[in-house]
């Protein structure tokens, strides 16, 4: 019975895959210590869970780590017998080096489990969750060669080591044509967070219509490596979106922040994946270097870049961006301060990008902040970015999770 479980779904599997220029995948790709890139065939575990729940294709290609043009078959992160799939995540550790200043265990890097949180003004009651755990979120699906560090100078990052960040696409009301501009992150299969000010970030000629999930290269599709092709991105219709009801548009940007709902439900593959949502509040992350992704201009480029772009930045006290932007700054308790030094920074294009801090320095990577917005004066010395401060809105996010 497994083994014609196997079959059909191998055959299914295949045909969903649509790798294009597919490579010989070499084994080692999975992120998983505990889990081996092997043919699907070879994976007992998988064949009896197969078996057993009748796995379908589409969860498999949430399993995927290549393609063997050799063998016609898919290969998968075959976990070890003493690894269940469906395991528990353990809390990751996040030690604190400065102390614990706003009360908080630093051993579990802000991780919520259970208690809410303020909500930065908002008068909505949370709802009953919805946001992924540990196990589930904030971990690339694969890691191609050898193992990626935080740049130390802007640069592109690598085809599924960020598969949480995605493209917003606003829509010419007059011409029809969509231009994308801005980033949002994935935090469930159905919503997408970003900041309010991409609601009409392209002026009122222009409606925010679409997000483009799985994209790497702008000018590739599917998006290929040396090793591999990832699943081609897809564009994906916003059903509805929900703008903080405190947001200030007109003066200080306070409380910017905008959850997505998208009209389908993501497919979680390779390229496309949740981030896991710092859920307590982050004083002690002052100090710390923190990871900016998206697509845009970068300091000293005169073009916004075709591929996805990384940067490493400090994250400074509040205070440095009220010194730096003035009122426009205030009130500080909603919001994180980051960057400053010269010559790196991230300036057109990435509104919305996620500020993302990682479980021990190795672990899942957690949504910290929301880039809100940045001067003017892109990569000179000083020149701080201002990011929501994602913990202060738990209950927010979570009650337009439905």
């Amino acid at each position: 019975m497994i083994l014609k479980t196997l079959a059909i779904s191998v055959a299914s599997f295949v045909a969903a895959l649509h790798f294009a220029n597919s490579q010989i995948f070499d084994v080692g790709l999975c992120i998983s210590p505990t889990a081996t890139c092997t043919a699907l065939s070879e994976c007992r575990l998988i064949a009896e869970l197969m078996d057993r729940q009748c796995l379908a294709a589409g969860r498999l290609r949430d399993m995927t780590c290549g393609y063997s043009n050799v063998t016609s078959q898919p290969l998968v992160c075959c976990p070890s017998k003493d690894t269940a799939l469906t395991q528990p995540g353990s809390v990751p550790n996040y030690t604190n080096p400065g102390g614990d200043d706003d009360g908080n265990d630093p051993s579990t890097g802000g991780v919520n489990t259970g208690s809410s949180e303020t909500d930065g003004g908002s008068t909505g009651s949370p709802g009953s969750g919805g946001l992924p755990i540990f196990n589930v979120c904030g971990l690339p699906q694969l890691i191609v060669g050898v193992p990626s560090r935080v740049p130390l100078q802007a640069g592109p990052t690598r085809l599924g080591a960020q598969p949480w960040v995605v493209r917003l696409g606003h829509r010419n009301i007059y011409t029809g044509g969509t231009e994308f501009y801005g980033a949002g992150v994935i935090i469930t299969e159905r919503h997408v967070l970003t900041s309010a000010r991409n609601l009409n970030l392209k002026g009122n000629n222009f409606r925010l219509t679409t997000v483009r999930v799985g994209e790497y290269d702008t000018t590739a599709n599917p998006d290929c490596s040396q090793a591999f092709c990832a699943i081609p991105a897809r564009d994906i219709a916003i059903s509805k979106t929900a703008v903080h009801p405190n947001y200030d548009e007109s003066s200080s940007f306070n409380h910017d922040i905008m959850v997505i709902y998208l009209q389908f439900a993501i497919n979680f593959t390779i390229n496309a994946q949740p981030v896991c949502v710092l859920t307590r509040t982050s004083a002690y992350l002052v100090g710390r270097r923190a990871l900016v992704v998206g697509f845009g201009r970068l300091a000293g480029s005169p073009r916004v870049q075709s591929v996805q772009q990384a940067l490493e930045v400090p994250i400074v006290p509040s205070s440095t961006c009220q010194n730096f932007y003035s009122s426009a700054a205030t009130p500080l308790d909603n919001r994180l301060c980051a960057g400053g030094e010269q010559g790196r920074d991230m300036c057109q294009g990435f509104s919305g990008a996620p500020l993302l801090v990682r479980a021990g320095g190795v672990g899942a990577y957690f949504l910290a902040g929301i880039r809100s917005f940045g001067s003017d004066q892109c990569g000179a010395a000083g020149a701080v970015n201002v990011y929501t401060q994602v913990s202060r809105y738990t209950a927010f996010i979570r009650s337009h999770l439905d």
